[in-house]
């Protein structure tokens, strides 16, 4: 019997999906690689670590990551590329590869946490998360790769590899390389998910810019005395793309010591007293307060963090300039 291939064109074509994280630092909070704005049959290359793919996609998103040559865009039939799948997690672009044992993925500043991705195959295969560039140094994590491609049915007439399933890891130290292993042209992947054992993008955090934060509202120098008895005033900025309401009081963290905030914001009243307008946008801001021994802000730190989640487990963070004081 003839094996099923991803592509329906005259040169045979494999998925293959990464999930990257980074923005440029080691990622600690799970990022999603989807593919998309990528050819069909297209290198994926250096499009994820902000420049382009092999036919000059781009530039995609910098995050400091990039494949190896064998490493390919697949679009589905469906969308007017050659892929012969269906049922993707999402839109229309996943990762494969026609040749080599694999598909190596080099993260430059490493992840932590978690690996996950969602995968279609029709063999088996192992995909290996390494200490080391390139698939070289210690073996952290090792997912297995299941054939499972028809066991889902197949709701379009050009989509054979039907079923995506999920998978995911937990490890301990950092990852600097994944290699996507399987047979060439009979697996693809999608979602690609680093720092994070559940694949997918909603769990992409509220970064800078669509997460703020404004530590000592009306201030500009932001002075801190990390000798002070004191607390810090750390606002948490509404928008018209993020409500303040959303925030998980309990699990809110400021400064490389994670100070947890100085008042019991689960308490409806304290709550109440710490929503304010701080910067007059006509937007409701959570003004939280943490006392200064416990953030770990030390004489000439230049900038501070707000680290935490949404009550729908969203993390949000971002980062303010200070000007450290005192003797």
């Amino acid at each position: 019997m003839k094996r099923p291939v991803f592509a329906l064109a005259a040169a045979a074509a494999l998925l293959v999906g990464l999930i990257v994280g980074g923005r440029g630092a080691q990622a600690s909070t799970a990022l999603v690689l989807d593919f998309e704005g990528l050819g069909d049959l297209e290198r994926i290359l250096n499009f994820y670590d902000g420049g382009f793919g092999g036919f000059g996609s781009g530039p995609g998103p910098a995050y400091g990551i990039s494949f190896g040559p064998d490493a390919l865009a697949l679009i589905d039939a469906d969308a007017g590329g050659s892929g012969n799948f269906a049922n993707e997690p999402s839109a229309n672009t996943i990762a494969f590869f026609l040749t080599g044992p694999g598909v190596v993925m080099n993260v430059n500043n490493g992840f932590t946490t978690g690996f996950s991705f969602f995968y279609t195959s029709a063999r088996v295969g192992t995909v290996t998360v390494y200490d080391g560039p390139n698939g070289t140094g210690n073996v952290l994590a090792t997912v297995p790769v299941e054939k499972q491609f028809n066991t889902c049915g197949a709701p379009d007439p050009t989509g054979a590899f039907s079923c995506w399933t999920p998978v995911g890891v937990t490890f301990s130290g950092t990852a600097f390389s994944v290699n996507f292993g399987g047979v060439w042209n009979q697996t693809g992947f999608d979602d690609i998910t680093l720092g994070s054992a559940t694949p997918g993008p909603e769990e992409l955090p509220y970064g800078p810019g669509e997460f703020g934060i404004d530590i000592k509202p009306g201030s500009d120098r932001n002075p801190v005395n990390p000798n002070s008895k004191g607390v810090i005033p750390v606002a948490i900025l509404g928008s018209a793309t993020f409500d303040v309401a959303t925030v998980d009081v309990n699990a809110l963290a400021f400064g490389s010591d994670e100070a947890t905030p100085a008042h019991d914001l689960t308490d409806p009243v304290v709550y109440a007293d710490h929503l304010k307008d701080v910067n007059s946008d006509g937007f409701m801001d959570l003004v939280t307060h943490y006392r200064t021994q416990d953030t770990g802000i030390a004489k000439d730190d230049t900038e501070a963090c707000l680290t935490g989640d949404t009550t729908g487990g969203v993390a949000i963070y971002d980062c303010d300039a200070i000007k450290t004081v005192g003797k």
